[in-house]
């Protein structure tokens, strides 16, 4: 709680790039000098997400996983901030560090399936071919094979069927992968409404009004709690 007090702090009186050479500089040695001290590798982690520098923070998130044992779990959520400012490819080199520490880490799926995720916004906020839809597609389908229909893999289907959908006019087949996600074991049940909500607006965009809206009152019956929060 202390140190996000200071870095609140910081952030309210940090206003130039003076200010923010002085305090890297600080922390920076602060570090040299006491090493053991996670305070300042915490911070400079910190400074260089404020300063939208991915790969500088990922040299301090590597040796605090590394040191306290956490098998990729700092350097994934590392890579999810990259990933939320829209820095594919910080991103995904960052996801690739979890999956280099091997198959028996139990990140490596969580972080291919986020190198794909990472993969396949970057190509559909940029200019893109047939061939890299196509490219893409291939991608998520062996995700899918190697790791099979989990909850963990929701995403990575859900991103499958919004491609074949809206991308390579494959609304049919999306809806086959949504309706897979509805029926995964153990699925949590706001998943479950938010997946039906979207198998909702593939009918619409399909133009089966009717189909649509008995998902939608399957979910106001059933999960208005978990949707509304009422």
């Amino acid at each position: 709680m202390q140190i996000e007090l200071v870095q609140g702090y910081l952030q309210n009186y940090l206003s130039t790039s003076a200010d923010d050479e002085l305090l890297k500089q600080a922390l920076l040695k602060r570090n040299r000098l006491y090493a053991n001290n996670d305070v300042y590798m915490d911070m400079l982690i910190w400074f260089y997400v404020q300063q939208i520098d991915f790969n500088n923070a990922l040299i301090y998130a590597k040796a605090l996983d590394k040191r306290y044992r956490e098998q990729g779990k700092r350097i994934i959520e590392l890579g999810i901030l990259a990933l939320s400012n829209k820095k594919y490819n910080e991103a995904i080199n960052i996801f690739k560090q979890v999956v280099a520490i091997g198959k028996d880490n139990p990140f490596y799926a969580y972080a291919k399936n986020l190198i794909a995720d990472a993969q396949g916004k970057k190509l559909l906020d940029g200019t893109y071919t047939q061939d890299d839809l196509i490219a893409l597609n291939k991608q998520y389908h062996l995700l899918i094979e190697e790791f099979g229909y989990t909850p963990y893999m929701v995403q990575t289907i859900k991103e499958l069927a919004r491609l074949q959908a809206y991308y390579l006019n494959k609304p049919d087949s999306a809806l086959i992968y949504l309706d897979r996600i509805i029926h995964i074991y153990g699925i949590d049940p706001k998943i479950m409404a938010e997946t039906k909500l979207e198998l909702g607006d593939l009918y619409v965009y399909k133009n089966e009004v009717w189909e649509a809206m008995l998902l939608y009152g399957q979910v106001d019956n059933e999960f208005k709690v978990i949707v509304t929060g009422k």
